[in-house]
């Protein structure tokens, strides 16, 4: 297997056009992806969060890009989105710092940080037609 590397870019903190709502927090973060001298840009995953929950342990369900289904493994891909996010937000969290136990919602944040990191690639994504 090959390396690529996954360039973080943004997150959309909480946006109800995302799909936010009294129940859930939708968040959605910003990358591009390296593979070789192919540049993959504009590329995002959903991360939801339950309202309410331990901001920097609980469950975060995160999306993949539909083009990169079977190109790169879910399992990897999950993990470091979800450290990317957790070093935004949270209890050591870069850009918005909270204690545990903190009862915050702050809608519609962006937060540029760029962070590269490698992942193992299985296929080359699949190109949008258009």
């Amino acid at each position: 297997m090959s390396k690529a590397l996954l360039i973080f870019t943004s997150i959309l903190q909480d946006s109800q056009e995302l799909g936010s709502s009294s129940e859930h927090m939708v968040s959605r973060v910003l990358f591009d992806l390296r593979i070789g001298s192919d540049l993959h840009t504009d590329l995002h995953a959903d991360v939801k969060q339950t309202i309410g929950t331990e901001y920097g342990h609980s469950p975060l369900e995160i999306s993949m890009p539909q083009s990169l289904v079977g190109s790169i493994s879910y399992e990897e891909f999950r993990e470091l989105v979800e450290q990317y996010y957790r070093e935004s937000f949270g209890p050591s969290g870069s850009a918005l710092s909270f204690r545990p136990g903190s009862q915050v919602r702050m809608m519609d944040n962006v937060v540029s940080r760029r962070s590269a990191q490698e992942i193992e690639y299985l296929n080359s994504p699949q190109r949008k037609a258009g």
